[in-house]
């Protein structure tokens, strides 16, 4: 099983009703499983502040996991402010990013939408989620998902998954 269907079949197994999100560049690989399977409705919308914010709601509405896909750098980065929220408010989100992968890390090219570094992104939701992964290995994609998963449930605060 791939790691974004694995993601995607976990979350709904998790308490994940729909995901709300914004399809971008790194992020579209994952957006296709998403429609293609079916495992889960999708709602996009139109900027990643009400992505974050949507999700945070969903999770409080339902009492289960809200789940915000967006895309690497000016994408998730957009989305700080309502995580930070969600932090702060105690509410289940987990944030999923698409991220650059192993070929194009190892290029040494400023990529589209780096900030400092390669990771920055993963740095700064560090500091306003209780958990992260960085999905690369799919041998140990399962047992991530299920930690981070975990957490966001045990401790009711967002956690962050990255897709390279």
């Amino acid at each position: 099983m791939q790691i974004g269907l694995a993601l995607l079949e976990a979350l709904k197994a998790q308490g994940a009703y729909e995901i709300f999100g914004i399809p971008g560049d790194f992020a579209l690989p994952f957006f296709k499983v998403i429609e293609e399977s079916q495992v889960l409705p999708l709602y996009t919308l139109s900027h990643e502040p009400g992505v974050g914010f949507a999700a945070d709601a969903a999770a409080r509405l339902h009492g289960g996991l809200g789940v915000a896909v967006v895309t690497y750098g000016a994408g998730a980065l957009n989305m700080v402010n309502a995580v930070a929220a969600a932090y702060a408010e105690k509410s289940p989100l987990v944030v999923i990013s698409g991220a650059p992968g192993i070929h194009e890390r190892s290029t040494g090219f400023l990529l589209h939408h780096q900030v400092k570094s390669l990771d920055s992104q993963f740095e700064i939701f560090r500091e306003i989620t209780c958990d992260q992964a960085i999905l690369s290995r799919p041998q140990s994609a399962p047992a991530e998902i299920a930690r981070v998963l975990q957490s966001c449930k045990v401790n009711t605060r967002p956690v962050y998954i990255e897709l390279p």
